[in-house]
């Protein structure tokens, strides 16, 4: 009867051993089989998934290649300075980074509006949804437009036409969001 529960085994042949799980799999549905798993080394592992009636008779089989990497904290320290003169600075790395498996970068502009410019297509992508996210993506774009005319900065055509579109789309937007007292929600 086809109907019946079916008594599956399911093998998970992982770099570490091999571990087993019996389950009652219900006609017609699936059956979630979860393993714990530490991986004690970094580069590439796999896994196999294996799944037989309890008769032995193979139902299902998977295999995966998994890239692991190290654990590790991404961390910017974003820093402004005028360099008119020799600056140091120094970076203190935590006490159990792996120094092999560190890097720094180091990213010089040579000033404001350069720095607006490189941020706008980041400002302008800026997702938004809620009354305080599209105040964060609007105010911003206006002050970037400002800085980058009265500088004389050129903006390439294309961002240029996002730009406006995105300060179009958030001004129609808060309009849209507006209560009938005046304010925002």
């Amino acid at each position: 009867d086809t109907a019946q529960p079916r008594t599956v085994q399911v093998e998970l042949r992982a770099p570490d051993g091999v571990r087993t799980q019996t389950v009652a799999v219900p006609a017609h549905h699936s059956t979630a089989v979860h393993w714990a798993y530490e991986a004690k080394t970094v580069g590439t592992q796999k896994f196999t998934l294996v799944a037989r009636e309890l008769n032995g008779q193979l139902r299902d089989a998977e295999e995966r290649v998994i890239e692991i990497h190290p654990r590790s904290v991404y961390e910017v320290d974003t820093r402004t300075l005028l360099l008119d003169r020799e600056h140091t600075l120094t970076l203190t790395l935590r006490p159990d980074a792996q120094r092999e498996r560190t890097t720094l970068t180091v990213e010089t502009i040579p000033g404001v509006s350069a720095l607006i410019a490189e941020s706008l297509n980041y400002l302008i992508d800026y997702p938004y949804g809620c009354v305080e996210q599209t105040v964060s993506r609007f105010v911003p774009a206006v002050i970037a437009q400002r800085v980058l005319e009265a500088a004389g900065t050129p903006i390439d055509p294309q961002t240029r036409s996002k730009l406006a579109a995105v300060l179009e789309q958030s001004l129609q937007r808060l309009q849209r969001l507006q209560t009938e007292e005046g304010g925002w929600g």
